[in-house]
């Protein structure tokens, strides 16, 4: 049996919270599906062709109903929803939504748990009777035909893509998508304008603070093993960096892998750059210790800590609180008073 280390499990434990299995693995490029092939239901047909913007699967066509009854499969696809203002009648991952991310979690209130978004609970599911089925194509592809024969289901396309494509930008695609199968087209554009609004305002607030196109990383330490995690550029912590300005020292540009290892050395070899801290770590040993304590970042004291513990993906909403943030984060490092060559 492959031993894990207890930072690997914290890691993992990390991701979970996001609502998506990290060990369920990314599709690598070549992998990907052929373009989505479409369930028919009861409420109509829709071809490939006419697949909106940000979904990989879908039997209905949008517009043809303002679903209200919603399941959503995971958290993403919860956060989308009661960003909406929908409630959803039952939601896989629900007590964790609910710790973890917490958007909009009134509209929770009724909620039929699911389980785990990895393996919904398909009996409690049918039972719930719902118009509209929501899930993701990493963890919810192989499940389609089965949703869709339950009710008219909608697979969001969050894969990591080739194209590099932002983050932020998909997931508002989503958001939007999404709400033209609910009839919430207003609140979606609600929700896509407050989230620019948060990304400008908290890019206006880092440049001021002198940290406009400054290497700035978001970096999980695994502290027993003295080395740190990098997230891929395509994750929403990532891609809410480069909206605000903040150059990551390190990208992980890859299709298929959504982190890598950085070694401490890395660290001592950039002595300019800055680093936040995701993972709730503040406390770890690994902070008061020689190596950390000797390493340029440390001794400039240009780190600080993310009170996230939801940084892999998200919507808009979550787009818009990270911003919020990361910026308050900047804000306690030194101010630059000029750029460094």
């Amino acid at each position: 049996m492959t031993r894990v280390s207890p930072d690997r499990r914290r890691w993992l434990a990390a991701g979970m919270a996001a609502g998506l299995a990290l060990a369920s693995g990314v599709r690598s490029a070549g992998a990907r599906a052929a373009p989505s092939t479409v369930a028919q239901h009861g409420i109509g047909n829709a071809s490939t062709s006419t697949t909106p913007a940000g979904i990989s699967l879908v039997s209905a066509k949008a517009g043809e109903t303002a679903a209200a009854h919603l399941a959503t499969l995971d958290d993403f696809s919860t956060e989308l929803a009661v960003s909406l203002g929908l409630a959803p009648i039952a939601v896989a991952n629900l007590t964790r939504y609910r710790q973890y991310v917490g958007i909009a979690a009134q509209h929770l209130a009724t909620a039929r748990s699911l389980g785990s978004p990895q393996q919904p609970d398909l009996d409690t599911l049918v039972r719930s009777r719902p118009d509209l089925i929501v899930g993701v194509d990493m963890l919810h592809r192989s499940l389609f035909a089965r949703l869709a024969s339950i009710a008219p289901t909608v697979i969001l396309d969050a894969n990591l893509r080739p194209d590099g494509e932002d983050a932020v930008s998909r997931a508002t695609a989503m958001l939007h998508a999404l709400a033209a199968f609910t009839g919430r087209q207003v609140q979606a554009h609600e929700v896509s304008t407050a989230c620019a609004r948060a990304l400008a305002e908290s890019r206006r607030r880092v440049r001021e603070h002198g940290y406009a196109r400054r290497p700035v990383a978001v970096l999980f330490p695994l502290t027993r093993e003295g080395s740190f995690i990098v997230s891929n550029q395509q994750t929403l912590i990532e891609s809410v960096m480069r909206r605000l300005d903040l150059l990551q020292p390190w990208p992980l540009t890859s299709a298929t892998a959504l982190h890598r290892r950085l070694p401490w050395r890395a660290l001592a070899a950039h002595p300019d750059v800055c680093v936040l801290f995701i993972g709730g770590q503040q406390a770890s040993p690994f902070f008061d210790t020689p190596l950390w304590k000797d390493l340029p970042v440390a001794r400039s004291g240009r780190f600080t800590f993310l009170d996230t513990p939801y940084w892999s993906f998200g919507g808009p909403v979550s787009a818009g609180r990270l911003a919020g943030q990361i910026r308050e984060a900047i804000e306690r490092l030194p101010p630059v008073t000029s750029r460094t060559p």
